[in-house]
């Protein structure tokens, strides 16, 4: 009995000796502007830890740019986020919900911070200086006249190349519309020149560039305008579509909120969040040519 009992404090002791404790949190500022970068600092009591995610952040809306896990001794581990927020109305942040890492286990830190954001237009307003009369000025009438013929002769210069350029414009547009390419081979087309922007680092661009790729494929594919119309008018028009399967719809959601803060917000994604982003997209295509060919096959079935 004296025996079991020393056994199971023994494993007591280890399983919380190996436990990834948070051992504090701090932040680095408590008073920020819009769009200011925090450095967001958990200190853990493990050696054995690879990789920490920020799941949450109380009622605050946090992005995380970066993280960077440093180790300040042979067990304490300080692992950092880079966090900004776009709403002026945060009071505070936290408690926190971490995923760590290789375990999966998740962590809930009971801390918060009292933080303030301000706008990040100056105080400081500039005197506004009296309008000065504006100065006579003498003209040459003769100069006047050649300005006058110089410019019109310029006009008609610019009128003349202006039709030689829609001429040509014109028969290229007749050439290319005699052969209107499929969805699919088009969207293929267009993945091949983008597709080494990942490997030469231009992940903004390619995040650009392949959103309005994989756009334009399901405008042409499924009939819905996805070019001209906000993410919400999108989900509200996909929703209703009865001939797309719901994990499709799931996908699209999803491949169109994580283009957004990207696009709009002016982050540099990370490569593993780009090549998710791009698989993500190849996905989609996959998943509706699959679609539309069974849907062909059930038709000739009938």
């Amino acid at each position: 009995m004296k025996k079991g009992i020393l056994t199971l404090l023994f494993l007591l002791f280890v399983s919380f000796s190996f436990a990834q404790r948070v051992l504090k949190v701090n932040i680095d500022k408590n008073k920020v502007k819009i769009g200011e970068e925090i450095n967001l600092t958990f200190t853990f009591n493990n050696s054995n830890l690879k990789n920490v995610k920020l799941l949450s952040s109380g009622d605050s809306q946090l992005i995380v740019k970066d993280e960077k896990v440093v180790k300040k001794s042979k067990n304490d581990i300080d692992v950092i986020f880079k966090v900004v927020t776009f709403d002026k109305n945060i009071k505070k942040i936290g408690p926190f919900i971490l995923k760590i890492y290789p375990s999966g286990k998740e962590v809930k830190v009971d801390k918060t911070f009292n933080l303030k954001v301000l706008s990040s237009l100056s105080g400081k307003e500039k005197d506004i200086c009296d309008i000065k009369s504006p100065l006579n000025v003498k003209f040459d009438y003769k100069t006047l006249i050649l300005l006058v013929i110089i410019l019109f002769l310029v006009i008609i210069l610019l009128v003349y190349i202006l039709k030689k350029i829609l001429k040509k414009v014109g028969k290229k547009g007749e050439e290319v519309s005699k052969r209107v390419l499929p969805p699919l081979e088009e969207f293929n087309i267009n993945y091949e020149k983008i597709r080494d922007f990942i490997d030469k680092g231009e992940y903004r661009n390619f995040y650009f560039q392949f959103s309005e790729i994989v756009r334009r494929y399901l405008e042409r594919r499924w009939k819905i305008p996805f070019l001209e119309r906000t993410t919400s008018e999108i989900l509200r028009d996909l929703g209703a579509l009865e001939n797309i399967s719901q994990e499709l719809k799931e996908n699209i959601k999803l491949f169109l909120k994580k283009g957004e803060p990207i696009k709009y917000a002016g982050f540099i994604p990370l490569v593993d969040e780009t090549e998710k982003f791009r698989d993500l997209g190849l996905k989609i295509v996959s998943l509706s040519e699959e679609l539309l060919m069974k849907k062909e096959e059930e038709r000739k079935v009938d």
